[in-house]
């Protein structure tokens, strides 16, 4: 399969990040594209809004950035010519 140069970041809702992430991260790296999943709340997921409000609450959001920029950077390491982002709710 040829890539298309294209690095694909993937951001997680305020829920965190759960697998179906990685399912699409597949799903991109099988159409040719290099794709990263970034966790913003360190290992914290939730299908509770209550609590997903309060890990939003905590986010450090100059950190997210810094993982989101970093989360690219290696993507560019790993050979993408062009980097996009798609995030979802907070991403």
């Amino acid at each position: 399969m040829r890539s298309s140069g294209t690095g694909v970041v993937l951001v997680h809702d305020r829920y965190g990040w759960l697998p179906h992430l990685d399912r699409l991260a597949d799903d991109l790296r099988a159409d040719g594209h290099t794709a990263a999943t970034v966790n913003l709340y360190h290992g914290r997921s939730t299908l509770d809004d209550a609590m997903a409000r309060q890990l939003l609450d905590e986010l450090d959001v100059a950190e997210a950035k810094a993982t989101i920029v970093e989360a690219a950077g290696a993507l560019r390491r790993r050979g993408a010519k062009r980097i996009a982002l798609l995030g979802f709710s907070i991403g």
